[in-house]
């Protein structure tokens, strides 16, 4: 896992794996990412220092790797009245 500011990036590799089985779960803090029929079973949990914005996470599998961005969430200025 990569903190690229704005961002997370994790990346995972399974070479062999069906990425119409694998598992991504995200909540604000925490991601957990399952292959389960790769040749080496995946079954990974990251807690994350930072908040990031469930909705606006993204997967994408590549040439035997999964890549996740996670985006940060951004803290709101309140107006004092």
């Amino acid at each position: 896992m990569v903190d690229r500011g704005g961002h997370y990036e994790v990346r995972v590799a399974a070479a062999v794996a069906d990425p119409r089985r694998m598992e991504v779960e995200v909540s604000e803090r925490r991601l957990h990412v399952r292959i389960p029929e790769a040749a080496s079973p995946v079954d990974r949990v990251f807690e994350l220092a930072y908040a990031v914005d469930p909705a606006g996470v993204t997967a994408r599998w590549t040439r035997g790797v999964l890549e996740i961005r996670l985006p940060k969430k951004r803290g709101r200025k309140i107006k004092i009245e």
